[in-house]
């Protein structure tokens, strides 16, 4: 899960080196890629209720 959460940090900051903002950018970067997005908002988030919300979010049941 590390690398993922790298890889979309890094994906990121590609982004906002072409200068859009960390908002733009973090956007930008879930839709390219919303695996690696949800991979990383559930390595941040450790609140069972809030990692169901996720799942959901992305069409999966806990």
């Amino acid at each position: 899960m590390a690398d993922i959460r790298c890889n979309f940090e890094r994906l990121v900051d590609s982004f906002k080196q072409r200068g859009k903002t960390h908002i733009q950018a973090s956007q930008a970067a879930a839709r390219q890629d919303p695996e690696a997005h949800k991979e990383f908002l559930l390595a941040r988030n450790t609140n069972p209720a809030q990692r169901q919300i996720i799942e959901k979010a992305y069409g999966k049941d806990v």
